[in-house]
């Protein structure tokens, strides 16, 4: 038995007069998003590839998966952006209506954990920062990336199963597929995406932020004079700290708390978009009278919302971390100077979490230029003349890009979570060499996931902003009804809540570590004063050093967890409930999808941003980035204008 499967009804362009002044403004709207956010994701990159902060440390090396997954995954929501206007990116009807969603769905999922692991990794280094260098490992986020990967690309696998009669018209995806994947697309895949890439991961985020809080409140309680430490009977005199060692110390106390507020802004920015696009996805088949139109036009607006949270993480990171802001420096602008920041300095690429960083913005970058293609449709216009690149591979991209971006993100947040939890263990948990593998794992489970986009389908058509083809009912019931709220799980609910707990779990840890500090300068005996050898002043600065780096990639972290939580649980939400509106008009349907769509690309675009204005740390580099190549271009054009004089 077979049944036809469209994506949407008709393209938004032909709505009502009432929805014509909300469709420009999301239309303006979608254009901010995806533009900087995939200047954004760039800048990421650029900034977690060069910094070795981030190349060395675990959750440096998920912000780079999480960057590298945003820009995929914003590159596939802009593409099914632009169906909206019946524009189709790919004239390959398979590549727009099946493989473009497959990579979309898995970018979600794996930017989503990623960002789940950051909290996590953040949680770690909070609880048991002893044992947190062997767990928060690039090594070990290597590990973890290629589970997520396998895990989403099998769960998102319908989207390759072959189907009949697969066109793009209108903006719309038709094929014909069997009933039963007709019925789990239309019904179950959209709670299970949105219960796996969204509520799952946003109690993990607010479990892991809520207990690093309590750690970090818990740590400065614990800190007493910098002098003396309180003993039973007397002051023992500590031995002096040179000022090399201190500025090491500052320097990765600046860094964990960079990394820090970027998981954070990372968490609260994921549930904050991410929860209402999955929200209204899971419950639009549900919701009765809603005019096609109306549906339409909400998903959009709920898709852009979304959108934000794959392409604003570099903005956030500025934002939200001093020390980002001060290292590094503005969605596609924000990520090609986050790219350079993270491939020039040596703090990010000799971290895990630098590098995690590094993959994020690039990601981001990826996944922003699908949004862009996709929002392009909303104006029926086709980024790609093959329909199979526009209507199928460039979804499957954006879903394994968001995803990608997603679980780097959580990545990260599990990267500094160990780093405070194990700090020891971390060392050996948390190497570029795990985030390799873990990015491989990921890679895998959301390319498997969404590679039913990859299913041959017939007629494959992309008219007036829609695909439309021909698949088996089974398969267009699974895309329907089943794959946005698995997607909506997975790359949404799943990535917010490992975000929130491993970031909640990391402030607990920070606190609870700031109440052990005593005095700098004596230790507590109860018998007599013990002196303690001087340690030379490189050690204490490069000690500074460190502190300024853990704290900066704790800020980027940060604002990255809240970006993501913020731009893409709305888009997500809204993607789950979307079937379940009736009486909603098509049109209007098109429009809140595209105006959620912008909204979600956001996230995938501002990082750079968000980096600069959280991170001091990341500014400065920045800063210093930009003053040693304007010196550079001086001495170069100095040199030339003697040869010539010569």
């Amino acid at each position: 038995m077979t049944s036809n499967f469209t994506t949407q009804n008709t393209s938004i362009l032909a709505t009502a007069p009432s929805l014509q002044l909300g469709i420009w403004i999301t239309t303006g709207c979608a254009c901010f998003a995806y533009g900087f956010g995939f200047i954004g994701n760039v800048l990421s990159l650029i900034v977690f590839c060069t910094q070795d902060e981030f190349r060395k440390i675990s959750t440096g090396l998920l912000f780079m998966l999480i960057t590298i997954s945003n820009f995929i995954h914003l590159w596939t929501l802009a593409s099914d952006y632009l169906t909206l206007y019946s524009i189709a990116m790919y004239a390959n009807t398979f590549m727009q209506c099946r493989l473009s969603y497959y990579i979309q769905n898995i970018s979600r999922a794996l930017s989503t954990y990623w960002m789940v692991t950051v909290a996590l990794d953040r949680l770690i280094r909070t609880e048991y920062p002893m044992r947190s260098k062997k767990i928060c490992t690039k090594h070990n986020v290597i590990i973890i990336s290629i589970i997520y990967f396998v895990i989403f690309a099998a769960f998102w696998s319908f989207y390759l199963i072959p189907v009949s009669n697969l066109k793009f018209i209108s903006g719309t995806c038709s094929s014909t597929q069997s009933a039963s994947l007709t019925y789990f697309s239309n019904y179950l895949h959209f709670p299970l995406r949105a219960i796996l890439v969204c509520l799952i991961p946003v109690i993990l985020m607010v479990l892991a932020n809520a207990r690093m809080i309590m750690n970090i409140r818990q740590s400065r309680r614990r800190v007493t004079n910098g002098t003396t430490v309180p003993s039973s009977d007397m002051n023992i005199p500590v031995p002096n700290i040179s000022s090399s060692t201190g500025t090491h110390t500052r320097r990765m106390s600046a860094l964990d708390r960079m990394l820090f507020y970027m998981m954070l802004a990372n968490a609260i920015t994921f549930i904050t978009t991410q929860v209402p696009f999955h929200l209204f996805l899971c419950v639009k088949g549900s919701v009765k009278g809603l005019d096609s139109n109306v549906s339409t036009f909400i998903r959009a607006v709920l898709l852009i919302w979304s959108s934000l949270y794959f392409g604003i993480a570099f903005y956030f990171y500025c934002l939200a971390s001093p020390l980002f802001r001060q290292n590094y420096g503005l969605g596609f602008v924000g990520n090609v100077l986050s790219l350079i920041v993270f491939c020039t300095q040596d703090e990010f690429r000799k971290i895990s979490t630098g590098l995690l960083f590094m993959l994020i913005t690039i990601s981001n970058f990826i996944h922003l230029w699908t949004l862009a293609s996709d929002y392009l449709t909303v104006y029926n216009f086709a980024l790609y003349p093959n329909n199979f690149m526009q209507c199928r591979f460039t979804y499957y991209i954006q879903n394994i890009s968001r995803a990608l971006s997603t679980y780097w993100m959580v990545t990260v947040a599990l990267d500094r979570l160990i780093r405070t939890e194990y700090p020891m263990r971390s060392k050996k948990i948390c190497t570029k060499h795990n985030v390799i593998i873990i990015s491989i794992i990921y890679f895998i489970i959301f390319a498997a996931f969404w590679s039913f986009y990859l299913i041959p389908v017939t007629n494959l058509i992309f008219i007036s902003g829609s695909c439309s083809y021909g698949q088996s009912a089974s398969l267009a019931y699974f895309v329907n009804n089943l794959h946005y709220p698995l997607r909506a799980a997975l790359v949404c609910f799943i990535p917010v809540i490992l975000m929130v707990l491993a970031n909640a779990r990391m402030i607990m840890n920070i606190r609870q570590s700031r109440r052990r500090v005593t005095n700098g300068t004596t230790v507590p005996s109860s018998d007599m004063n013990v002196p303690v050898p001087n340690i030379s002043s490189s050690t204490g600065t490069h000690t500074r050093r460190m502190s300024a780096l853990d704290r900066m990639l704790f800020y980027m972290m940060l604002a990255n967890a809240v970006t993501f939580i913020t731009t893409q649980v709305p888009f997500h939400l809204f993607m789950c409930i979307r079937n379940n509106l009736t009486g909603v008009d098509s049109n209007t349907l098109s429009f809140i999808r595209a105006v959620l769509l912008i909204w979600s690309s956001l996230y995938f675009g501002i990082a750079f941003y968000f980096y600069c204005l959280a991170a001091p740390l990341f500014r400065q580099k920045f800063i210093k980035m930009l003053k040693k190549a304007i010196f550079l271009q001086g001495i170069t054009h100095s040199t030339i204008h003697r040869t010539k004089v010569n």
